[in-house]
């Protein structure tokens, strides 16, 4: 049977479609953007299961100098997932969606702070698109998740381990809320000390989508950046957390996240205490009084 000419060009223009990066459009619809204040532009990204609220003690300290957006990922602390977040390309989709977003709304080389799986975010968005940015603020996140997993990760070696974890984060789902609220705030307790910050932090993991979590713990457990930040030169702050009683002192948790974040020129480290993961509502005057500073330099 003949084709013709109408119907081939038809099945040219979905191949093209389907192979070239304008296929990655639809992830614009990954992210939605609350913006206040006036000034400088500063993006907030936030961790993984959380909501973009983890920063509004920090916005309220600074809209009246800065225009701030703040960042929530859809799939995390109730914000309804688009299904093409459970595939692989997550990580990718998220980047590509923040440096449109940036682009689109005319932000003005924003600095870009990230907390956990943002600071991994912003650490791509410095990658890939660092002439749309100026400065980058890590907090608690290392240019490798599994570098806190085991001794000498790969993307490769830690696919099977990233695998079960997802499916572990998946099937928790089918759990009873009376028992997995419990069992989520006990290993929140880990990563937090305040205490209403633990219950809120803990009411975010129960109101996500555990395939996009799922799926964001497997892609951030098998992406290394390593090898990437010798060519990265925004200026980058990154922030650690440590409390006394841990298996490292304080010191010995400076020189591993300066270690690992040497290759990056323009990166400093920065040990906030006592704090857990979540700096800014664990030593939120201390994060402040150091992202003022950062952002005046």
């Amino acid at each position: 049977m003949k084709l013709q000419p109408l119907f081939l060009s038809m099945i040219a223009t979905l191949m093209l479609a389907a192979f070239s990066p304008s296929a990655r459009a639809g992830t614009d619809s990954w992210i939605e953007v609350s913006h206040e204040g006036n000034g400088p532009a500063l993006l907030f990204i936030p961790g993984l299961a959380s909501s973009k609220d983890v920063w509004a003690e920090t916005a309220a300290h600074l809209k009246d100098r800065y225009s701030v957006y703040q960042v929530q990922v859809k799939g995390f602390a109730g914000a309804p997932a688009d299904p093409a977040m459970y595939e692989d390309g997550l990580l990718d989709g998220l980047s590509d969606a923040l440096a449109a977003y940036i682009r689109d709304n005319n932000l003005d080389h924003p600095v870009v702070i990230g907390h956990s799986m943002g600071g991994y975010l912003a650490l791509r968005l410095e990658r890939d698109h660092g002439d749309l940015i100026s400065k980058v603020m890590v907090v608690d996140a290392l240019p490798f998740y599994s570098l806190i997993i085991k001794p000498g990760p790969t993307e490769d070696n830690m696919k099977p381990m990233a695998a079960g974890f997802k499916a572990q984060v998946i099937a928790g789902a089918k759990m009873d809320p009376a028992q997995r609220r419990p069992a989520q705030r006990q290993m929140l307790t880990r990563l937090i000390a305040d205490k209403a910050g633990l219950e809120t932090v803990t009411d975010w993991g129960m109101n996500s989508d555990v395939n996009v979590v799922g799926q964001a713990v497997y892609e951030l457990m098998t992406s290394d950046l390593r090898g990437d930040l010798s060519a990265m030169t925004t200026p980058t702050l990154v922030l650690t957390a440590w409390e006394p009683g841990g298996r490292f002192n304080k010191a010995q948790t400076q020189g591993f996240w300066a270690h690992h974040y040497a290759p990056h020129k323009a990166a400093t480290v920065e040990v906030i205490s006592p704090s857990r993961h979540f700096i800014m509502l664990d030593q939120p005057k201390a994060f402040m009084a150091r992202l003022d500073a950062f952002l005046a330099e």
